[in-house]
């Protein structure tokens, strides 16, 4: 799975397409890849995005792909959490983030997160799950397929037990306790 709040080129959904063709090319397991997204920006915006958006497209049907990448557009939080617990593997391609609070709700669901090296990813995610090339994230994908459900259960708990220290009651909570000691 892949999210982007719209297609922009810095979440390299075109490489997370062409990545996902080499995993099926493979034939080790039938995979969907779902990408969530409203693909075109608000009116009024950078047509070169609107133009990567018609690529992905493109490179979707000319690969064949229709069947095997599902397309999602971007939904309510409410609607989020449940459309998540279902999915396995959170791929994370992008060039830049700042946090990735959509990755970090797909960890606290227990998936597994699939990352690029993008600057201060290692402020927040492990280093087993940060990759720096797409041959790394495509292993990473493979070896996470190939272990036992046990195993990956238990990958799913320490991302959960990862994800609830950003938890964002907690972290306002800790904001507002910081405040509050200043006001003293």
């Amino acid at each position: 799975m892949i999210q982007s709040t719209y297609m922009r080129t810095e979440k390299r959904i075109y490489t997370a397409v062409q990545l996902f063709k080499e995993l099926l090319d493979l034939k080790l397991e039938d995979w969907t890849l779902h990408i969530v997204s409203d693909w075109f920006m608000p009116q009024g915006t950078d047509v070169r995005q609107e133009r990567y958006a018609w690529s992905i497209q493109e490179l979707i049907d000319d690969l064949g792909l229709r069947e095997n990448i599902k397309v999602h557009r971007f939904m309510p939080r409410e609607k989020w959490r449940d459309f998540l617990m279902d999915k396995d593997v959170f791929w994370s391609l992008s060039s830049s983030e700042t946090f990735s609070a959509s990755l970090m709700e797909a960890m606290a669901t227990g998936m597994y997160p699939v990352i690029s090296c993008w600057h201060g990813a290692k402020k927040y995610y492990p280093d087993v799950c940060i990759h720096q090339t797409l041959g790394g994230i495509l292993k990473a994908t493979i070896n996470w397929s190939t272990l036992s459900p046990n195993q990956q259960l238990q990958a799913a708990q320490e991302m959960r037990q990862i994800a609830v220290i950003y938890d964002e009651k907690k972290v306002a909570l800790k904001i507002r306790e910081a405040i509050e000691k200043v006001g003293q």
